[in-house]
């Protein structure tokens, strides 16, 4: 069938039926994309509490680590429940009256949900950032304090690194 060809029928009652097949195409599009967004909407959020119960069961998390774990699960749980909706909203788009005001809210519905979720994106990769920094931070002063405590024990010992080098054999 081409796109935007129009296909007419009689029913058996004697009235005509019309099926614009650029219009049912449309739809067809629609509603796929809405499935699929709220099917990446509960795999995602299957994910995010599954990573949080590990997270809870984990008896070596300190709770700074905990506390940015909770943060981060309650960002990618927002986030997921958006693109829900949003895959939700998008499958009652063919029912929102095309008149300009209901069109208007709807696509700022929309618009304001994509928004969210950039923002929610955003604030997490900020915040992860910021988590891994102060690994790394922590990271890096145990290893100075570690060398330190190497190079006091060398010097006490009397080992002050003058042995043998390896021009030196004998």
């Amino acid at each position: 069938m081409v796109e935007g060809a129009t296909l007419r029928w009689r029913h058996s009652a004697g009235t005509i039926g019309v099926i614009n097949s650029g219009r049912v195409v449309g739809n067809l599009m629609t509603y796929v994309i809405a499935l699929l967004l709220i099917g990446l909407s509960g795999v995602l959020l299957d994910m995010h509490r599954r990573s949080w119960r590990a997270v809870q069961a984990d008896t070596s998390v300190n709770d700074r680590d905990l506390r940015f774990a909770r943060s981060q699960y309650r960002r990618r749980t927002q986030s997921s429940g958006t693109i829900g909706v949003l895959g939700a909203a998008i499958g009652i788009g063919p029912l929102i009256p095309t008149k300009s005001l209901p069109m208007a809210l709807y696509v700022a519905a929309l618009g304001g949900s994509c928004v969210a979720i950039i923002l929610l994106a955003a604030i997490d990769v900020w915040a992860s950032r910021q988590n891994y920094a102060r690994l790394q931070n922590e990271q890096l002063t145990a290893q100075i304090g570690m060398a330190r405590e190497l190079k006091q024990r060398m010097e006490e010992t009397g080992g002050g690194g003058q042995g043998r080098s390896r021009g030196n054999l004998s």
